[in-house]
């Protein structure tokens, strides 16, 4: 204790008093501070007391005058609808001119209680969210306040304005997160569950019923719930079940119709569902990653992804590295027995630039081998300061009633080419952090670790903060969440991520009524590059403790990003890729967990904003059909003449020059499943390609596009042996008569008319074909088609590729007797593999 003797003899305590070492209670009263061993004090002029604490390692300053207190905005805006969702939340920064300062955070609004923060209490620096819910209030303006209060600091209330604009209510809208969605097995897999989240994207309620069918194989899809009700506040997350037993290697189609009383316009959710005959498939959590560094800086944060088997058995897999320019700088690390994969970059010898490589991914055995995942790099100009980076953002700890949890770590990464120095405080007594202070040097990161004292805690769910505030005034967050459970007896066992050490095991008859995700790669406040992928990782648990395994995760965006599902990996951890073409000020990301049986959920938002645009190419959503129908999400088949629809495709346009196409035109290249497609024609939307044969099938494979130095992001397209399309031409198939001339209602066939049908995806050929060359003379498909005409069959005498074109099938069929006459009679195509493939239905003139 630092005690002083007044001049009447009154001796009084002037800073000390509370017991203990390292636990400093900074920002308080200089009374309740821990002092541990102080030698020596010093009084400056303003009358400012200063004490060496020898065994904290710290000069202590005890001010004459009260800490001043402020927040970093005065005011916040709302807009919401009545009764729709809960606009993106926003944050204020509270910071003082001393860190640790306690406050106390209220908040009032006319009204209904829309109005909330996401702390009741903290100290100095923190973040605080702020919620305004314009669910249960009628259109109108709005206001509220949300007050800062401080015993010990001027001044003492902090008053931030809050208003809510309210707009109409919104009729029920459907909406759905995901527009297709496939299954793909290996040989013997077990059935395999994915989500789909019914949205109301409008106001009110919407009930809504689920109903799956399934083209050939039987009913090989299920749904569950089967009907149920969204509000703009709580989706429905609706579970698929594909069960590929019984069924023989293919490509088997179904669909799930979205409808309800309210629901104008069903949705119909394409499902396809692909069974190889190879033992094993590969899954990559992330599709790309992205780095930041800095000339002459320090080190990057390694990133890692993880490779699922979707096979029953055992997966062995490689991984390598290549890089389009700037040399070696990335490489990727695989731990003997581990499933997940280390990716670095060292950008050393780097100048201020983009660069880009790719990971490959290859297992033997595996349907869809090579898997491959972008990597991003961009090498920031000499000087930049991005502040401090954090590996993880978010801890959850898991802990029995009395008893303590592991601490966990958190590494701060300094990207400049200067030390940083950070401090770091949580609100909270029984929240523990080391070191409290600490300088991070370029080339090394620092590890912050963070142990929650539990012991006092009752049970239920706690959550603190640790803030780091920066030497140069920016913060950053960490947002520890604690579960403690009650006791049964037993021996003490690891539950979530971190193991208990008392001597009980939790409560087995505890029951989940909440889910608690934590985004641990995005902090509050991060900037990411706009048209790069960024990984979204998120852990999950629920408030007893259990990992979130089974369920849904879905991440959606507040600038009109299309919702991303997650990929369950192992004990409550999921993964996926999000890239952003629509770079704004700033973005909120919610992320929305759900239980597999729908009864619990959580919520869990950042906000961030983005960079420097980038200019990969991109290729668009729904972007990859065939070129014949045009139609999106139809598999492909080897052999089929595709287009590529998307943005910066190709710089500049071109045609290929001669045949055979070769498999690079102007400075684009297309890559499927490892290999090289032949180009027809390339430009900055589309570029229109050969799939080659000799593909694996019956999988869903990997598409990207290289355009000079840069990838895009891969998408996935499923591959079937065949797929049959009739090209369109004048908004009827493309048949000609005996002539060449275009059947139609100034040239109409009549029974018994040889016609020929110009179609694409109908698969293998008996002979060998060069890919990209002209069809031969005859060169005849290996599985059988058959034409129907106006519902009746037609004489099928040849099917295989076009003489004198490239990439085109062609049919030879007669019109059949008996066919009723008109001008837009109803023509499909069906290749007979296992299941059946049918084309669109096109129309051709038929005269009697």
């Amino acid at each position: 204790r630092i005690r002083k003797i007044s001049p009447d003899g009154t001796i009084t305590t002037v800073a000390g008093n509370a017991p203990g070492c390292l636990v400093l209670r900074d920002g308080g009263p200089a009374t309740g501070a821990s002092l541990c061993g102080p030698q020596s004090v010093a009084v400056d002029t303003a009358g400012n007391l200063f004490i060496v604490d020898t065994q904290n390692n710290r000069i202590r300053a005890v001010l004459a005058s009260p800490p001043s207190l402020n927040s970093s905005s005065a005011a916040l805006a709302f807009v919401g609808r009545s009764g729709g969702a809960i606009p993106p939340t926003q944050t204020i920064t509270i910071l003082a001119s001393v860190a640790g300062v306690p406050f106390d955070v209220s908040s009032t609004s006319d009204g209904a209680a829309w109005l909330s923060a996401d702390a009741k209490s903290g100290n100095t620096p923190r973040v605080v969210e702020i919620t305004a819910d314009p669910f249960s209030l009628a259109p109108g303006q709005y206001s509220g306040t949300i007050k800062i209060q401080s015993s010990v600091a001027t001044p003492s209330i902090i008053a931030i304005s809050v208003s809510l604009t309210v707009g109409p209510g919104a009729p029920p809208s459907l909406s759905v997160d995901r527009e297709s969605i496939s299954f793909t097995f290996p040989r013997g897999a077990p059935p395999r569950a994915e989500t789909l989240r019914v949205i109301n994207a409008g106001g009110g309620s919407l009930d809504f019923s689920a109903t799956p069918s399934t083209d050939a194989g039987g009913a090989w899809l299920t749904v569950s719930p089967q009907s149920g009700t969204a509000t703009p506040s709580a989706d429905v997350a609706v579970g698929l079940i594909a069960n590929p037993a019984g069924l023989r290697a293919g490509t088997y189609t179904g669909k799930v119709v979205i409808s309800g009383p309210s629901i104008p316009n069903p949705s119909s959710i394409p499902i396809t569902m692909t069974i190889s005959n190879n033992p094993s498939a590969l899954l990559l959590s992330q599709t790309g990653l992205s780095f930041t560094a800095i000339e002459g800086g320090g080190i990057v944060p390694p990133q890692n992804f993880a490779v699922l088997s979707l096979g029953p058995g055992a997966l062995n897999f490689s991984a390598d590295t290549s890089t389009l320019s700037g040399g070696p700088w990335l490489s990727a690390t695989q731990a003997i027995g581990v499933s997940t994969v280390d990716v670095y970059v060292d950008p050393d010898t780097l100048p201020a630039g983009r660069y880009y490589g790719l990971v490959q991914v290859r297992s033997s055995g595996a349907a869809n081998s090579p898997q491959v995942l972008t990597s991003h790099l961009e090498v920031l100009p000499r000087g930049t300061d991005l502040g401090g980076v954090l590996q993880p953002n978010e801890l959850t700890f898991n802990a029995i009633l009395g008893g303590s949890p592991g601490s966990q770590s958190v590494l701060a990464y300094n990207l400049t080419s200067t030390p940083k120095t950070f401090r770091a405080a949580s609100p909270d007594d029984w929240m523990g952090v080391l070191p409290n202070i600490a300088t991070i040097t370029p080339d090394q990161p620092v590890s912050i670790i963070v142990q929650p004292f539990t012991k006092a805690l009752s049970v239920g769910t706690h959550r603190s903060d640790v803030t780091l505030q920066f030497d140069d005034g920016r913060v950053r967050t960490i947002h520890v969440t604690v579960v403690v459970a009650a006791p049964t007896g037993g021996v003490s066992s690891a539950s979530g991520s971190s193991q208990d050490k008392s001597a009980t095991t939790a409560d087995a008859t505890c029951v989940t009524t909440e889910l608690l995700p934590a985004v641990t790669s995005l902090g509050g406040g991060f900037s990411v590059p706009a048209g790069w992928p960024v990984a979204l990782q998120v852990q999950v648990q629920d408030n007893c403790g259990t990992p979130l395994d089974n369920g849904s995760v879905v991440a959606e965006f507040s600038n009109g990003d299309s919702p991303i599902s997650l990929t369950a990996l192992k004990a409550g951890r999921w993964a996926a890729t999000w890239q952003s073409n629509r770079s704004q000020t700033g973005v909120t990301i919610t992320v929305k967990a759900t239980t597999a049986d729908g009864r619990s959920k959580g919520v869990k938002q950042v906000t961030g904003g983005f960079g420097s645009d980038t200019l990969p190419p991109v290729i668009a959503d729904r972007g990859v059909t065939d070129a014949a129908s045009g139609a999106a999400l139809r598999p492909i088949a080897p052999g089929s003449l595709i287009s590529i629809a998307g943005d910066r495709l190709a710089d500049p346009s071109a045609t290929a020059p001669s045949v055979p196409f070769g498999t690079s035109l102007a400075n684009t290249r297309v890559i499927l499943a490892g290999r090289l497609l032949p180009l027809a024609s390339t430009s900055a939307s589309q570029v229109v390609a050969i799939v080659p044969f000799g593909v694996e099938t019956n999988t869903r494979q990997q598409m990207l596009i290289g355009r000079g130095n840069t990838y895009s992001q891969p998408v996935s397209i499923n591959l079937a042996d065949t797929s049959p399309a009739v090209f369109v031409k004048e908004d009827q198939g493309y048949i000609v008569d005996s002539k060449g001339n275009l059947v139609a209602a100034a040239n109409p066939a009549r029974p018994g008319d040889l016609v020929t049908i110009y179609c694409n995806g109908l698969g293998a050929l008996q002979s060998t074909v060069t890919v990209g060359d002209y069809g031969p003379a005859s060169s005849s498909t290996t599985n059988a088609v058959t034409v129907s005409i106006g519902g009746r069959s037609a004489t099928v005498s040849f099917s295989g590729l076009a003489p004198g074109l490239v990439g085109v099938y062609f049919i030879r069929a007669t019109v059949p007797v008996g066919v009723d006459p008109g001008d837009r009679v109803p023509v499909i195509i069906t290749s007979q593999t296992d299941p059946p493939s049918v084309s669109q239905t096109v129309t051709m003139a038929v005269k009697q």
